[in-house]
């Protein structure tokens, strides 16, 4: 009897077990983007992580690479431009689909990804501290390794159409620049919205499934498989309060030479795109932990 009760009584002294608590360093945007800096290494690890894991157990393994971006475009290429018969403005309109779709692509694509971070890696995440906004921007990998491989397929093109139209249907060297900066804002502006959407998919997988139907029906209202001609110049300025129409614009001004640059547009673009950006980091570094533990 004695023995159980001072078996009872060291029961009740011992103290309680300790709890360790993940959480940032600190709040501040400095601290924070220094965290980032000391954790870059990530980026290459979740990069490639999402990269292997779209095709892991698949028959045609990497070949998926070149299917998944050509596949589609040609579906667009049969619809628009020979069903229905839409035309494009002085280029072949395979060409003229390729250089629309590769840039918004590439948005939808980081978009799709970056959202669905933190519910992808969310066994690894919750293992250890590390600056979570990392998770998004890496995941947005597998989206520019696409738009590099659509790249590829838009200079076979051009070489394609050099010889059999003995013409480079390629804009002047200077407005590539115009092509560089939407490509840097598209992607700016999918991972600024994915700060928004990832802790929220991570808790409601309904996200993402709203996601991928608002894109499809966004994609219709941007410039893409159809040259912003077919619109009368009055209603121009409704296009371009969709912040994608400047830059899918912008991208074909670049890269063919073509459609209508609008700088105006362009730069109002960038000013949304940081205003997305810095609202989604705010929000992102205030819900990260709670949406990782409740998912």
């Amino acid at each position: 009897m004695a023995l159980l009760t001072s078996s009872a009584s060291n029961e009740l002294t011992a103290p309680p077990p300790e709890e360790w608590v993940i959480e940032p360093r600190g709040r501040s945007a400095w601290s924070q983007l220094r965290e980032v800096w000391t954790y870059r290494r990530l980026f290459g690890y979740f990069g490639k992580r999402s990269v292997e894991r779209r095709y892991r157990n698949t028959v045609l393994g990497p070949a998926w690479l070149i299917i998944r971006p050509v596949f589609p475009i040609a579906v667009r290429t049969l619809v628009f431009g020979g069903v229905l018969g839409v035309n494009s403005p002085g280029v072949p309109y395979f060409l003229f689909t390729m250089v629309g779709s590769s840039v918004w692509d590439l948005f939808s694509g980081c978009l799709m990804w970056s959202t669905r971070s933190l519910q992808l890696n969310r066994g690894f995440i919750g293992r250890l501290y590390f600056p979570r906004v990392i998770v998004p921007a890496a995941t947005m990998a597998l989206a520019f390794l696409n738009f590099l491989i659509m790249l590829g397929i838009m200079a076979v093109a051009l070489g394609y159409y050099y010889y059999t139209d003995h013409r480079l249907y390629l804009a002047p060297p200077g407005n590539m620049l115009w092509a560089l900066g939407a490509v840097i804002v598209s992607a700016t502006l999918a991972l600024g919205i994915g700060l928004w959407t990832s802790p929220m998919n991570a808790q409601y997988r309904d996200v993402r499934f709203t996601l991928s139907y608002i894109l499809e029906f966004w994609a219709l209202l941007t410039p893409v498989m159809y040259p912003l001609s077919h619109i009368p110049a009055k209603y121009h300025w409704i296009v371009f309060l969709n912040p994608l129409a400047g830059v899918v614009q912008a991208f074909k001004w670049g890269v063919l030479g073509i459609e209508e640059l609008n700088v105006t547009a362009f730069v109002i673009d960038i000013g949304i795109t940081l205003l997305v950006l810095l609202s989604g980091l705010w929000y992102f570094t205030r819900v990260e932990s709670q949406a990782v533990d409740r998912s």
